[in-house]
């Protein structure tokens, strides 16, 4: 959960080789969830916006849905969204993925391609948060595309091993 046993500095000298001005921030580390299905809910919640609003529907959802702890696939489908203040597509996509975790319990995020409205970087987000994947370098994030004109030297295939903190380095800007 928190990546206590990745070497940074071996990932700092990896990356920095490829870009010696991207490590603004030495330490950096993945923030892991409790879940897979925590981290699609995230993913989803915050499709196309902001850090800020993504976690203002999280906490929205949680304080609406459940007391203390993260709501269950079960909670989340039997419960009318309506309440979120986000497209009604994006409310569907939800219910689908909690309807689907109801099924598929252990399904992991390449999986979910196959229901409408999850696409790459939603799975990308769940795997680098859920699964706490080390090489998943976000490409499709607005904020990596944004930020790799700075950073030419960063692709795929250049960050890996290491390409989460290459896309949290990024973030971190």
């Amino acid at each position: 959960m928190f990546d206590l046993d990745c070497d940074t500095h071996n990932v700092e000298a990896h990356l920095s080789k490829l870009e010696p001005e991207l490590i603004k921030v030495k330490g950096l580390r993945i923030p892991g969830v409790w879940s897979v299905w925590e981290a699609g809910v995230r993913a989803i919640l915050g499709q196309q916006v902001s850090v800020k609003a993504a976690i203002n529907h999280l906490n929205n959802l949680v304080d609406t849905i459940s007391s203390q702890d993260f709501p269950t696939p079960t909670e989340v489908a039997q419960t009318d969204l309506s309440f979120l203040r986000m497209p009604e597509s994006r409310k569907q996509t939800l219910a689908r993925y909690a309807e689907y975790m109801l099924q598929y319990p252990d399904s992991m995020p390449n999986e979910w391609l196959a229901l409408k409205g999850i696409g790459p970087w939603t799975v990308q987000y769940a795997e680098l948060r859920g699964e706490r994947i080390k090489d998943c370098f976000v490409e499709g994030d607005l904020i990596v595309k944004k930020r790799r004109i700075d950073y030419p030297n960063l692709n795929k295939q250049s960050v890996s091993p290491w390409g989460s903190y290459a896309t949290l380095h990024l973030w971190n800007q």
